[in-house]
């Protein structure tokens, strides 16, 4: 029950990120950067501890610590930007596909065969994301908002994978120490060298970024590291289902994005089809067995494991 509680959470702490950016008065890269640099700060601070009692770490966990770490920082990153180049329910919905992705590589890499029934269900979302998407109705196209939310989607199923594998053998602030460490080494020069301000003129400027680095990074994903340690990851996953509906009503209520009735349309069809998918995730879980065999085949099997994983 407490990883239940604990993914429920972390769905309520992430949906709040494309918010937070909106009130950063840095840009998306510096943001995130800063979000990660003071993640890795309060981390280090409460970690030293529990490291001293942790298992040695394998060259293998160093190779998934840093294939987590670079699948972050390509999400985030593509996050960030995505909310300032859409809508925060445009792109909130298109970021939660990554159930989707995280279907379409078990497929692949894991040799699962979904029901009928899940697949239904992601047809659905799909759809309800093109009316989402097509809310305009000028050509239904995917506008560079959109296109980064898809990105981050698929670049979070992957991290998901490897998360998912890491947390049989470390625990979840360790994989948030270190995945934040990383993200923070590799937007360094990037924040550095592209966005000014780098940093907030003032005190209350920080106010969002200190948010995020708490609530978001250390809070929402290290509850979500930590739920998948007992709960399967098709299910955690299905469970952004509920960020499209808390992220719209903020928007709503902060920014004033009203949802027009094919919006509206398009968010019942996405998160109708999701709670069909989880549903019949639900119904077709693995044997304990499967289910502790399948991330170790993940990591061997995924591409990022030939060199990176």
């Amino acid at each position: 029950m407490h990883y239940f509680v604990a993914l429920v959470a972390s769905c309520v702490l992430v949906a709040a990120a494309p918010l937070l950016v909106r009130f950063s008065p840095v840009d998306p890269t510096a943001t995130l950067w800063l979000r990660m640099v003071l993640a890795t700060g309060v981390l280090i601070a409460i970690t030293p501890a529990r490291l001293a009692n942790a298992e040695p770490l394998r060259r293998r966990d160093y190779l998934l610590l840093v294939a987590a770490g670079l699948l972050s920082v390509g999400d985030m990153a593509a996050n960030h930007w995505a909310a300032v180049e859409t809508t925060v329910a445009n792109a909130v919905l298109l970021m939660n596909l990554s159930p989707v992705f995280v279907t379409l590589l078990a497929i692949v890499f894991l040799r699962e065969r979904p029901s009928m029934g899940q697949l239904t269900g992601y047809g659905v979302t799909i759809g309800g994301a093109a009316l989402m998407t097509g809310a305009s109705f000028e050509g239904w196209r995917l506008g560079l908002g959109e296109g980064l939310a898809l990105l981050s989607a698929f670049l979070y199923a992957a991290y998901f994978l490897v998360v998912k594998d890491l947390r049989r053998r470390m625990s979840a602030t360790q994989i948030m120490l270190w995945t934040s460490g990383i993200a923070a080494a590799l937007l360094a020069p990037v924040a550095i060298g592209s966005s000014d301000p780098l940093l907030p003129s003032a005190a209350p400027g920080w106010l969002p970024i200190v948010a995020m680095a708490l609530g978001v990074q250390i809070g929402g994903h290290g509850l979500m590291a930590y739920a998948m340690h007992g709960l399967p990851a098709s299910y955690a996953s299905a469970t952004a289902l509920a960020r499209p509906v808390l992220a719209a009503a903020a928007a709503w209520l902060l920014f004033e994005e009203a949802m027009g009735p094919w919006q509206m349309a398009g968010a019942v069809l996405v998160l109708g089809g999701l709670a069909v998918a989880a549903r019949r995730s639900l119904d077709s879980q693995p044997t304990l067995a499967d289910r502790a065999a399948a991330p170790v085949l993940a990591a061997r099997t995924l591409p990022g494991a030939r060199g990176c994983r």
